[in-house]
């Protein structure tokens, strides 16, 4: 199963690479389809330049959003490719497993 995982984030770049590491390691051993890591973010400066730096570290696309996040994570979705969504809040990270425990669901 195909999916695309959607994070709405503003200005928590330290949080932002503890998920996005730990989404990497889970992304990497799941074997049952493909996915996707879009960041909708709408930090400035110094914040939005890490949190760009760590989506090409840890293969997330970067996508600029408003301040809204009901207004993030639609724009996540119309950009999605991805029939399946996640959406993970950035103040988390995921164990092992997480994936197989949503293909599951499904």
């Amino acid at each position: 199963m195909d999916f695309s995982i959607i994070v709405p984030t503003w200005n928590r770049e330290e949080l932002v690479e503890k998920l996005l590491k730990s989404l990497y390691d889970e992304r990497k051993r799941y074997d049952k389809g493909k996915s996707e890591l879009l960041i909708i973010d709408s930090s400035k400066g110094d914040a939005k330049e890490k949190i760009i730096s760590f989506c090409e570290k840890y293969d997330g696309k970067y996508i600029s959003g408003s301040d809204s996040v009901r207004q993030k994570r639609n724009k996540g979705i119309s950009l999605a490719k991805y029939e399946y969504i996640l959406f993970i809040d950035s103040d988390v990270t995921v164990k092992l497993g997480l994936l197989d425990e949503y293909y599951k669901a499904y």
